[in-house]
């Protein structure tokens, strides 16, 4: 009994996480020198679309030029950045469309 509720409760984890996976996902790639690409992905009636972004380190700290697709995801950019080159974004760039 106990088996098959720790096997129900582990299949349901499972298979939950591909769909929360691919709506929080998150790519860092170095470009060139201190110039990194991020990526960002939108569910839009369910197809996933990419958002290139950028981020440059300084001495300073690290500047953004743009943001996520939403708040949800700029925490978690955040940290990355943060944990992956030991500083903080002192600045961020963006122009919104509608302007």
């Amino acid at each position: 009994m106990k088996t098959t509720k720790l096997f129900i409760l582990i299949s349901t984890f499972l298979f939950s996480i591909p769909a929360w996976s691919q709506t929080k996902r998150l790519d860092i790639k170095q470009l060139t020198g201190n110039f990194y690409v991020y990526i960002t992905y939108n569910d839009y009636k369910g197809t996933l679309y990419p958002a290139n972004s950028m981020y440059v380190v300084t001495n300073d700290g690290v500047v953004m030029i743009d943001t996520p697709w939403d708040e949800s995801q700029m925490l978690p950019l955040l940290d990355s950045i943060e944990r992956r080159h030991h500083k903080k974004v002192v600045m961020s760039i963006f122009h919104p469309l509608s302007c």
